[in-house]
């Protein structure tokens, strides 16, 4: 479980871009 946190912010990205981008 060493790479946990990497794959959070990945999600974290995905979804700060995604509502960006549904936002605009």
């Amino acid at each position: 479980m060493r790479f946990l946190p990497g794959m959070v912010m990945l999600m974290l990205m995905l979804v700060i871009s995604g509502s960006a981008l549904a936002t605009t």
